[in-house]
């Protein structure tokens, strides 16, 4: 299997207001300058597709627009994060590194 992996240390995102744009909301990864994954979010989606750019090196995620509020908690509130896709399934991913159990959120 052949996978692309990139860690992301920021992000910057757009809300979405068009007519007839079914898009919500776009999230842009960023590893250092350089964007490595948008996270883009649809209404009436009702599962998840991952694709990449067709210069093959940034990684897109599709997401229900109801996982935006999820998601951008887990933007806030984890580091470091990894985003992964797997180039021959189209599987695509968000992690985490490794936490002790019962870690506490300071920020909340």
């Amino acid at each position: 299997m052949s996978w692309i992996t990139h860690q992301f240390d920021g992000y910057w995102f757009r809300i979405h207001a068009r007519q007839g744009d079914n898009t919500a909301a776009t999230i842009f990864c960023r590893h250092g300058n350089k964007t490595v994954a948008w996270l883009i979010f649809k209404y009436g989606m009702e599962s998840t597709e991952a694709r990449l750019t067709a210069s093959g090196d940034t990684i897109l995620l599709y997401y229900p627009a109801t996982m935006l509020g999820t998601i951008f908690d887990t933007l806030r509130l984890e580091k470091p994060l990894y985003v992964h896709m797997n180039r021959d399934i189209k599987w695509g991913y968000i992690t985490s590194s490794v936490e002790p159990v019962g870690e506490e959120e300071s920020n909340l």
